[in-house]
């Protein structure tokens, strides 16, 4: 652990910035004092932005208050994409570390256990046993089950001390992460604060011109038929305030791709939710090499099993399958949890509510690893067809419950969908169609825009985002958003999959303009009925 903290603080240094990315920072590039210098290297931003390869928000509570901040995310947001935008909120490291003491902390606690009463799991389990006996019967499968489950019940106490601390934070996680997409969803430039009056109206005025350049209408030029319907479209964009655009923008592209990245409140990584349990990774490999603090025959003597060798695997394995199924649902279990018990307000209630829901996520974190202990020991030492059943069902059920709490089934719906391979053939058939539509667009009749529409569908789902493609995805949303005016050319576009076309255009589009008529797309889809 010294050496995680040590790499965590000072790994940059210790590399000796080999391997550190240069970082472009405004505040060191900008004059501050000569107005004139600095009116001209504001204009000057698109220029160094344009030749960084990916943008770094490091995002608060007051991130998006910054006029500053927001002239450089529309400068990259128009010349690098949203797909190079990284956003790192600002509560995480701290949540993270403190997680991680937490569990040092856990850790610890355990360990003076097993130094105090060695090889204490494998002696209780017998005495655990023959109480549960008077309950549950004589059945040696039920018994074991019972017994390693209790035990682990029983571990859970050490826990105990890090439920307080975990309470304040991850309260801060929940309210600073909830503040960040509150604050997205209600966006506004013009309300956003600048520490220099003075530098408003230049920043002002260059958010204008990054918004404000059109460059995808020149496509309503190539349509013949249907020529005024395509340009009703574009000049409603065209008539639209930039910094109202670069509002929608935030409100909209820019915080799906920060629920993308991050998720919502209650979301954590499964990769996140393993490097906190680091300490207790590192325990268990104590707790194995050291032979539950015994001498290693002897501790594989009162386990049961038949050879020291025997021994070890078992306990190897087992403590994997607890690490990579049990402990990582601590965090989204009690994220939850805590949510629920913090919606009822803040008072004393819902306080001791949420502190007992941190002990209790716990708690349950140890019981599933007591289900796993308590069916791998007998499955391995007494195997059968019924230890292995039992074994393969609570492996179904810990491995269902970690794909409901960590997969991100709308982010890997939209990755599933810009990286389908669909033949050249499908892609010349869609975009033949979009051709011959602009030209026909006037005289065709029903049939025809229903075929058209599944050929434009499905020229779309298959479609990079270069520079051609792009410009044939837009005219495909501009055709689309027009079919929508019409009920049941509506319907059919919803029924042909649009909505996720529509998502994909957003979220994977380099082109803002591309973007934008992917959520005029979006928009018209879902339009009351």
């Amino acid at each position: 652990m010294a050496t995680f903290f040590l790499v965590f603080f000072f790994g940059q240094q210790l590399s000796l910035g080999l391997w550190s990315p240069s970082v472009w920072i405004d505040r060191l590039c900008i004059h501050q004092t000569d107005l004139e210098l600095k009116a001209e290297q504001i204009k000057s931003v698109p220029t160094f932005v344009a030749r960084s390869s990916r943008m770094l928000i490091l995002c608060d509570g007051s991130y998006f208050e910054r006029l500053w901040c927001n002239l450089e995310l529309a400068t990259f947001a128009r010349h690098g994409g949203v797909e190079k935008v990284d956003v790192l909120p600002l509560w995480l490291a701290p949540w993270l570390l403190c997680s991680i003491s937490l569990e040092l902390l856990c850790a610890s606690l355990m360990d003076a256990s097993q130094l105090v009463f060695p090889n204490w799991m494998l002696a209780w389990d017998k005495g655990v046993m023959g109480l549960a006996a008077t309950l549950v019967g004589d059945n040696p499968i039920i018994l074991r089950f019972v017994g390693w489950l209790v035990i682990w019940m029983i571990s859970s106490i050490a826990t105990l001390p890090a439920s307080i601390p975990s309470f304040f934070s991850f309260r801060m996680k929940i309210r600073h992460h909830q503040l960040i997409l509150d604050q997205m969803a209600d966006f506004d430039v013009r309300a956003a604060s600048c520490s220099e009056p003075s530098d408003r109206d230049a920043i002002e005025k260059q958010l204008q011109e990054i918004f404000g350049d059109q460059e995808s209408p020149t496509l309503g030029s190539a349509v013949d038929e249907g020529e005024v319907k395509v340009q009703r479209f574009v000049s409603y964009q065209a008539d639209e305030d930039p910094l109202d655009r670069f509002n929608a923008y935030v409100r909209g592209v820019l915080r799906d791709i920060v629920m993308t990245q991050i998720g919502d409140e209650v979301h954590v990584a499964w990769p996140l939710c393993l490097t906190t349990c680091l300490p207790m990774i590192l325990y268990s490999s104590v707790n194995v090499l050291g032979c539950d603090s015994g001498s290693c025959d002897e501790s594989a003597r009162t386990g049961g099993f038949t050879s020291t060798p025997m021994y070890f695997l078992c306990n190897t394995l087992g403590w994997a399958l607890i690490i990579l199924l049990t402990f990582p649902l601590t965090y989204p279990v009690m994220l939850r949890m805590l949510k629920c018990a913090l919606s009822f307000g803040d008072g004393l209630v819902p306080r001791s509510a949420a502190f007992l829901c941190c002990f209790l996520a716990y708690e349950y974190t140890y019981i599933c690893g007591g289900l796993i202990w308590g069916s791998w020991l007998p499955a391995v030492q007494d195997p059968s067809a019924t230890q292995l059943t039992v074994f393969l069902l609570v492996m179904i059920f810990l491995v269902t419950q970690c794909v409901c709490l960590f997969y991100r089934w709308e982010r890997q719906g939209q990755e599933a969908l810009s990286s389908c391979r669909c033949d050249q053939e499908l892609q010349d058939q869609g975009i033949s169609a979009l051709t011959s539509l602009c030209d026909t667009l006037g005289r065709a009749s029903v049939a025809t825009r229903l075929g058209a529409i599944e050929a434009i569908l499905g020229a779309m789902k298959c479609a990079g985002f270069g520079e051609t493609e792009g410009r044939n995805i837009e005219l495909g949303c501009i055709i689309l958003c027009m079919f929508c005016d019409d009920a049941k050319l509506r319907r059919h576009v919803q029924k042909a999959g649009a909505v996720s076309v529509a998502k994909k255009v957003i979220n994977k589009a380099r082109n803002l303009d591309v973007q934008r008529w992917g959520c005029e797309l979006l928009r018209c889809i879902t339009q009351t009925q």
